[in-house]
């Protein structure tokens, strides 16, 4: 799967966005099976550690954001170990789905944006056209 690079307002978060992405990161901490792929003890980047990074604001794009929760994945399916292997997959398709609506509504903003920028061009136009 190739992630969508998305960029919003300045680098920035929308705050629904911000929201949602804090509450995605949340349903995967409170599960008890978390601990088997983001143990502080054992990883460096843990399921805490990017959900006090996104509390700081600390990611500039969704993207990034995503490729980091993506590591700690990965690095749970390179221990080899059976369980951690089955908790992270299970972890990933639920985390992949949340992030895509994440993305999806990001774009829509940028559509509804678009949508308002022709509309107001088509304004002009038709305000100005004796000059043309």
């Amino acid at each position: 799967m190739n992630p969508i690079t998305v960029k919003l307002e300045d680098g920035g978060w929308t705050p629904a966005l911000h929201q949602i992405a804090i509450e995605v990161i949340d349903s995967l901490i409170n599960r008890p099976a978390s601990a088997l792929i983001s143990d502080p003890k054992e990883h460096q980047i843990t399921f805490q550690s990017v959900r006090e990074k996104l509390s700081k604001k600390k990611y500039s794009t969704i993207e990034e954001w995503g490729n980091e929760i993506r590591l700690i994945f990965k690095k749970a399916k390179d221990t080899k170990e059976d369980l951690s292997i089955d908790v992270a997959e299970e972890f990933e398709i639920k985390f992949e789905r949340k992030y895509q609506q994440i993305v999806e509504l990001s774009h829509f903003k940028f559509k509804t944006a678009t949508k308002r920028i022709v509309e107001d061009i088509d304004d002009l136009k038709e305000k100005y056209k004796d000059l043309e």
